[in-house]
């Protein structure tokens, strides 16, 4: 169900905008680094919907710096607000469409790219919008630093199964395949509100580790 706007939501980015929220970001002029004045880890999670995750894992980790995309400006509101009530100085909110990446970070930027519950596009003609396509991979494979990982949750077997695959073609490496994720909160993870809603469901959360390998980006 789509969110319904909120009148206050505007007012409060463009409040916050160049402090917690970065509108425009362009790494040939202003690294991501430079924002957070800092050398720490990077964290990326694309989608982060009302900002239950990347603030539940910034305040457990407050050496590690926390970038969020969102693109709908009510939900993104939303997770700002969170991140200033809890007085997070570890997390940015970029409000922009995921397709855009490639504009916003540097080469080998970013340590880990955290992808929760996207959406799966089960329609073969939507495939390029589904975050784990090649055109996606490709993305991911030019900013994520040498050493770092892709993350992925999701409560759907078939968009789990066509990820696990893509990954597989495009010459990522699998650490972690697991088709039931058990219940995990800690220093590296803690879960989404669709995770807590889909385990009430009695649903399997299905998840995945994978780390950059030889053909990618080819």
């Amino acid at each position: 169900m789509r969110l319904r706007k909120k009148a206050w939501a505007k007012p409060l980015i463009d409040d916050y905008t160049d402090r917690i929220v970065i509108t425009k970001l362009d790494f040939l002029t202003n690294p991501i680094r430079d924002v957070f004045k800092n050398n720490n880890k990077l964290v990326l999670e694309i989608g982060t919907g009302k900002g239950d995750f990347i603030c539940g894992l910034a305040s457990r980790n407050p050496n590690v710096n926390f970038i969020g995309i969102e693109q709908v400006e009510t939900v993104l509101a939303i997770a700002l607000k969170k991140v200033i009530d809890q007085e997070l100085r570890n997390i940015k909110l970029i409000r922009v469409n995921a397709n855009e990446m490639l504009n916003m970070f540097d080469t080998k930027e970013i340590d880990v790219i955290r992808l929760n519950f996207s959406d799966p596009w089960p329609k073969s003609r939507h495939e390029d919008r589904r975050l784990t396509s090649p055109e996606f991979l490709k993305m991911y494979h030019n900013i994520l630093h040498d050493d770092g990982c892709l993350i992925f949750k999701t409560d759907n077997r078939e968009f789990f199964d066509y990820s696990v695959e893509m990954l597989k073609e495009n010459g990522w490496v699998l650490e972690d395949v697991n088709y039931n994720y058990p219940l995990t909160e800690n220093n590296e993870d803690v879960p989404t509100e669709y995770e807590k809603k889909f385990r009430n469901m009695g649903m399997p959360i299905h998840y995945l580790k994978a780390v950059k390998g030889d053909k990618n980006g080819a």
